[in-house]
């Protein structure tokens, strides 16, 4: 009885009845949570996605995890992707994505990432959810949250962010703001462009902008901030217990199951007519209201009911 059994389940399989589970490695640059949230949405997103080819199968996709910083992570993960048929490599962070980059002949899907171009050198095969927020985002949070601000002041880099600032310029005006830049060529610049901003503005924007934010530079605008009584907005919300007011965050488990859609587009063999595809993501806004009572600014927060 057991030999039929066996001779009907190659009779399956040689038909296309079962499909082969697809190889999938995460490679996570580092155990904290925001990249544990993405991870496990992502595996969650792409396990309810059907087995590629075949009627059916127990298990469509077979996960594969690594952690750079993990002990010896770094050469398990070499070793593994030369050595086995990888159908798709996750990348989450950018530490990840350096890593992955160079295994070019495999689709490869990243997220946590701010400054992913910077790190895609060698592969052309490369799909991401960006990691940052939409300028859009910004505006109309502090619209909403500080409707008393009328003037927005960034320190930005002009290769990094310009593209950012420049549309964030064109949509303040919409909404009777104005966007007070000032470019800086590196991080050295940033405190006597900060200077110039001195009484001008009535908020400050702390962009994820790589060139000119370090953490002194960001200790320098948070200082700013309560010489100058302006609230900060950012973009992570470890400033907001170091003085910032408002952080717009990206929602991790949202940009773990958009890695997961793009994944299976892959996995089907999608083309990526555009490039470097990215999707947009959800966002979530927080708020530190003793800051915002110790520097006497009114801070609206009614509106707040979850991300866009």
């Amino acid at each position: 009885m057991r030999r039929w059994w066996f001779v009907i389940l190659l009779l399956v399989v040689g038909s296309g009845g079962v499909a082969r589970a697809s190889e999938v490695v995460i490679v996570q640059s580092a155990r904290i949570r925001p990249y544990e949230e993405a991870r496990q949405a992502f595996r969650e997103a792409l396990s309810r996605q059907p087995a590629v080819s075949g009627a059916k199968t127990l298990h469509p996709h077979q996960f594969t995890e690594f952690v750079l910083t993990d002990g010896g992570g770094r050469e398990a993960a070499a070793r593994f992707l030369v050595s086995h048929p990888v159908d798709l490599i996750l990348a989450i962070g950018g530490k990840a994505l350096s890593f992955a980059d160079r295994f070019r002949q495999i689709p490869l899907v990243y997220t946590m990432v701010p400054d992913a171009g910077s790190r895609l050198v060698f592969h052309d095969r490369a799909a991401g959810v960006p990691f940052s927020v939409p300028p859009r985002r910004w505006v109309e949070v502090t619209e909403r949250c500080l409707p008393r601000a009328r003037r927005i002041g960034v320190v930005f880099s002009p290769g990094e962010t310009g593209g950012f600032v420049r549309e964030a310029r064109a949509l303040s005006r919409v909404q009777g703001m104005q966007i007070v830049g000032t470019g800086a060529r590196s991080a050295r610049e940033v405190r006597a462009r900060l200077e110039e901003l001195r009484g001008q503005i009535d908020v400050l924007w702390m962009l994820p902008d790589l060139r000119v934010l370090t953490p002194q530079t960001a200790e320098a605008m948070l200082r700013f901030s309560m010489e100058e009584r302006v609230p900060v907005v950012t973009f992570a919300e470890k400033y907001l217990r170091r003085g910032a007011m408002i952080a717009l965050v990206p929602d991790y488990r949202r940009m773990g199951e958009a890695a997961a859609a793009l994944a299976e587009r892959l996995l089907r063999g999608g083309s990526l007519k555009t490039g470097r595809r990215e999707v947009t993501r959800r966002t979530r806004v927080r708020v530190n209201a003793g800051i915002a009572k110790k520097l006497g600014a009114f801070l609206d927060t009614a509106w707040l009911g979850g991300g866009d």
